[in-house]
C-alpha cells in the first residue's frame, strides 16, 4: 500500500514537471499560430482594401470619361450649325439695278437685231407704160428681218398682149427674190421674157420699202 501511494506520488511529479516544461512551447505555439492568422487576415484586408481602391480608381476614372464625353457632346451642340448665308451680289442688294441690268441687256438685243424694215406683209399696186397703154400689176411681199419671206405678183392688164406678159413675169419672178433682202430685189431688165412688167414691180416695191421702213 505504501509503495503504491509512493508510486503515484512519484508518477504525480513526473508528469507535474513534464506539463510544466511543455506549457510555454504550447502556448508559445498557440500565439504563433494566432500571430500567423492575424498576419494572414491582415494580408487579406491589405489585399481587399487594394481591390476596392483600384474599383474605386476604376469608377473614378469611368465617371470622369463619361463627364468628358458629355462635356465634347455639350460643345458640339453648341457649335452654331447655322448654314452660311450667300452674300447677294452688288447688282441685288441695289434697288433698281437688277432690273435695270436686264433693260440693258434688252437694249443691247434689241440694237443687234434692229433692222431697216419692220417684219409684216405689205401690199401695193405698180403702174407702168405698155404699147397697149397704161397697165399695172399688184405685189404682196412678207418681210421678215429684212428678207422677202413670200412674195405673189397679180396681173391686172385688160389687154391680152399686156396680160401674157404679165403672167409670164408671175412665173418667174419668185425664184428671184424669195430669201432675198428686200433692198436686193428689183431692178430687173427681163423675167422670163417680159421686159415692160418689171417696171411695174419696181414701182410697187419702192411703195413698199416706203411703208415697212423703220422711222
Amino acid at each position: 500500500m505504501q509503495k503504491t501511494i509512493k508510486t503515484l506520488f512519484l508518477l504525480t511529479i513526473i508528469t507535474g514537471t513534464f506539463l510544466t516544461g511543455c506549457g510555454p512551447t504550447i502556448k508559445d505555439s498557440a500565439v504563433n499560430e494566432e500571430e500567423a492568422s492575424g498576419v494572414v487576415i491582415e494580408e487579406e484586408m491589405d489585399a481587399e482594401d487594394d481591390e476596392d481602391e483600384m474599383d474605386d480608381e476604376d469608377d473614378e476614372d469611368e465617371m470622369d470619361d463619361e463627364d468628358d464625353a458629355k462635356d465634347d457632346k455639350d460643345e458640339i451642340e453648341k457649335v452654331d450649325v447655322t448654314p452660311v448665308k450667300q452674300q447677294p451680289s452688288a447688282a441685288e442688294t441695289k434697288p433698281g439695278v437688277k432690273t435695270e441690268v436686264k433693260e440693258e441687256v434688252k437694249q443691247e438685243v434689241k440694237e443687234e437685231v434692229t433692222t431697216k424694215y419692220k417684219n409684216g406683209v405689205y401690199n401695193s399696186t405698180g403702174s407702168y407704160s405698155s404699147p397697149a397703154g397704161q397697165e399695172s400689176i399688184t405685189v404682196s411681199v412678207t418681210i421678215e428681218n429684212d428678207m422677202v419671206k413670200a412674195m405673189t405678183v397679180g396681173a391686172l392688164a385688160s389687154n391680152e398682149t399686156s396680160r401674157l406678159f404679165q403672167e409670164k413675169f408671175q412665173g418667174g419672178v419668185g425664184t428671184m427674190v424669195i430669201g432675198k433682202s428686200i433692198d436686193g430685189i428689183g431692178g430687173y431688165a427681163q423675167v422670163n421674157g417680159s421686159s415692160l412688167t418689171p417696171k411695174g414691180f419696181d414701182n410697187a416695191l419702192a411703195n413698199i420699202r416706203a411703208s415697212a421702213k423703220n422711222s
